[in-house]
C-alpha cells in the first residue's frame, strides 16, 4: 500500500501543514496480521523539522495491537493497544511510550494514550478520539502536555 495524509499544525514558526507520505506491505502469518512500512512527514516552510520513521505492526488475538516505531530525529516509539466492537463501531484504547533521540540526559519523551470509537457513515468510516500526551519537560521540543479531541472521517 501506499498513501498519503495531511493536516494542519500551528507550531509558531511558520510551519501550517504536515503532509505525510507513507508505504508498506501488510500480511498474516500464523493467525497474526503484520504490517511493515515507512513513513515520510514533511512540514511547509522548515525542511529542518521534517522526519522519516521505519515502523512495524502487529495485530494479535483478542483484538490486541502492538506497534514499534524506529525515528530518525525524533526517537523511538512503542504502543501497545486494544479494541472491541460495540454498538454498530468500535471502541479503541492505545497507550504509547516515545524516547527522544536527541537527549541523552532525558531520554524520555513522554506517554501518549488514546480512547476512540470508530463506525461506518455511508461510504465512509467516523471516528472520535481523545488524545493525551504527557510529555517529559526535559526532552528535547517536547510538550509537557498535550490533549485533544479529533474528529476524523475517512474513505
Amino acid at each position: 500500500y501506499v498513501g498519503t495524509w495531511a493536516a494542519t499544525v500551528d507550531f509558531n514558526n511558520g510551519n501550517t501543514l504536515e503532509h505525510d507520505y507513507y508505504g508498506g506491505y501488510a500480511f498474516e502469518l500464523g493467525g497474526i496480521g503484520v504490517d511493515i512500512g515507512a513513513i515520510q512527514v514533511t512540514y511547509n516552510g522548515n525542511d529542518d523539522i521534517d522526519f522519516s520513521e521505519n515502523y512495524i505492526a502487529l495485530s494479535l488475538p483478542m483484538n490486541v495491537g502492538l506497534h514499534y516505531s524506529e525515528g530518525d530525529e525524533l526517537g523511538d516509539y512503542a504502543e501497545i493497544s486494544w479494541g472491541m466492537d460495540v454498538g454498530a463501531g468500535s471502541f479503541s484504547i492505545a497507550y504509547g511510550d516515545m524516547d527522544d533521540a536527541s537527549s541523552t540526559a532525558a531520554p524520555d519523551a513522554g506517554t501518549h494514550t488514546t480512547l476512540g470509537y470508530s463506525m461506518p457513515a455511508g461510504d465512509f468510516t467516523l471516528d472520535i478520539s481523545y488524545s493525551d500526551f504527557n510529555g517529559n519537560t526535559n526532552a528535547v521540543g517536547t510538550k509537557a502536555d498535550d490533549e485533544a479531541l479529533v474528529l476524523t472521517l475517512s474513505m
